[in-house]
């Protein structure tokens, strides 16, 4: 996800050395800044849809490859997309928005006994050496 953000930054800080414009007091967007914006966006998704199509066919995410883990139902099988995508990460991320605390707890849900976050109780997941 941090790579996504270069041309972001890139972006921006090229657009924040336009003094003509400040000097002329203009608060007009940059293009540059909104193109930089869309790239970011853009490379997030990307990401995103990588780890969800790696996800569904392999169990694991670029990190989980890098790390020799996977992600697997209770009973070994593949999570597929729904439990692995759906309700592994997005249901959790829609909880995580609207209650505060719920993302340090399912954080920290790993250290209770079955090693296992929130959202792989709700998942009905679990990560497993690859």
């Amino acid at each position: 996800y941090m790579a996504s953000m270069a041309p972001w930054f890139l972006l921006s800080a090229y657009a924040g050395n336009d003094t003509q414009q400040a000097q002329r007091g203009e608060d007009a967007i940059d293009l540059a800044e909104v193109g930089g914006l869309f790239l970011f966006l853009g490379g997030l998704l990307a990401v995103a849809i990588i780890n969800w199509i790696l996800v569904v066919r392999s169990g694991q995410t670029i990190a989980k490859k890098m790390l020799g883990m996977r992600i697997v139902r209770l009973d070994g099988s593949l999570p597929g997309f729904g439990h692995g995508v759906v309700l592994r990460s997005w249901v959790p991320g829609i909880i995580a928005a609207f209650v505060g605390l719920f993302a340090m707890a399912n954080a920290l849900a790993i250290f209770g006994k079955e090693c296992r976050c929130i959202h792989d109780f709700i998942a009905g997941t679990r990560v497993v050496e690859a």
